[in-house]
């Protein structure tokens, strides 16, 4: 298996843009990582960062008070200038139940729907309006966005509805750091093919075989990791073969529930994993979701992302048949 970023400039994106990789999602696109503190109890700024161009959020956090509260996602043009942010996809799901909500941020993010806005100078915005959550509800979201400017972007935890707008005390992460900006968060992966030209199956987000990406917690001044590689999204290479083959999903790390999106010409799919079900991968590493079946000699892609509170890593499988 061969994994690459697809950054600008480079031969790669070259290779990527004759592919039909979308310039806007194969280059290099910023992730911002909110997911520490996961249990929130105090208000305040979960991450907060200046972005220009390109870019994801990907945020996870649970209210973990006594009393309900709301999680929100603004933006701030920082400049003399009006910046136009062209909003492409936004996912969100919230329940006391994470898996399911996880889930559900990935089944509303793969549809675009392109929203268009203006900042004026210091303007702010809600990327994502104050969300009410109960006493043990998480909400997980991802969205991605495309700027002429630099925004600053903010994740905060708040008593009412206005607060957001108002100064936040910065939160300290928690001993697993999960926050932080990435760059080339958007990978494309390249499957290796058996002696009878038929695609082999691909282990990721393992950390080892697939590294995971590293960055910069701009709120604590340090280096970060994204353990899981959440918030990335990997463009899988579903090449032409000699016969008929399956793709399918099986979890190796634990229990899995998420949305994988696919584009197979013109058409476009999206696949619950697992189908009929929240979750499945509890307590084995044999269940296994059949995604969709390649003809001989077609080509696609196949579009996944890490969902918020499933385990990892997980193996894209290509059978014969």
């Amino acid at each position: 298996m061969t994994i690459r970023r697809c950054l600008v400039g480079s031969f790669f994106m070259l290779f990527c843009f004759l592919l039909g990789t979308p310039l806007a999602s194969a280059g290099n696109r910023t992730l911002l990582f909110s997911d520490s503190p996961e249990m929130v109890s105090q208000t305040g700024v979960l991450y907060r960062d200046q972005v220009n161009g390109s870019a994801r959020i990907f945020f996870h956090h649970v209210n973990d008070s006594k009393r309900v509260r709301y999680l929100s996602v603004q933006v701030t043009n920082p400049g003399a200038k009006d910046v136009t942010l062209w909003q492409e996809r936004t996912g969100l799901g919230i329940s006391a139940d994470y898996l399911a909500a996880g889930k559900q941020a990935q089944n509303t993010y793969w549809p675009e729907e392109v929203v268009t806005t203006t900042l004026a100078p210091g303007e702010k915005k809600w990327l994502y309006r104050p969300l009410r959550l109960q006493p043990g509800q998480l909400a997980t979201g991802m969205a991605d966005w495309l700027t002429d400017g630099p925004v600053v972007v903010s994740v905060a935890m708040t008593d009412d509805r206005h607060a957001g707008r108002k100064h936040l005390p910065d939160l300290a992460t928690t001993d697993l750091p999960l926050r932080g900006t990435y760059r080339a968060a958007d990978l494309v992966a390249l499957p290796d093919f058996s002696e009878q030209g038929m695609p082999e199956s691909m282990l990721l987000a393992d950390g080892k075989q697939d590294k995971f990406i590293t960055g910069w917690d701009a709120l604590a001044a340090r280096e970060s990791a994204d353990l899981g590689n959440y918030g990335v999204v990997y463009r899988i290479w579903l090449p032409p073969a000699p016969k008929p083959y399956t793709v399918s999903l099986n979890p190796r790390g634990g229990v899995f529930a998420g949305v994988v999106a696919a584009k197979q010409g013109d058409l476009k799919t999206t696949h619950p994993v697992p189908a009929g079900r929240v979750f499945f991968g509890e307590g084995t590493v044999h269940d296994e979701a059949k995604l969709l079946t390649m003809p001989a000699g077609k080509s696609g892609w196949l579009f996944f992302s890490p969902p918020g509170a499933s385990n990892l890593p997980v193996v894209i499988r290509f059978v014969e048949g």
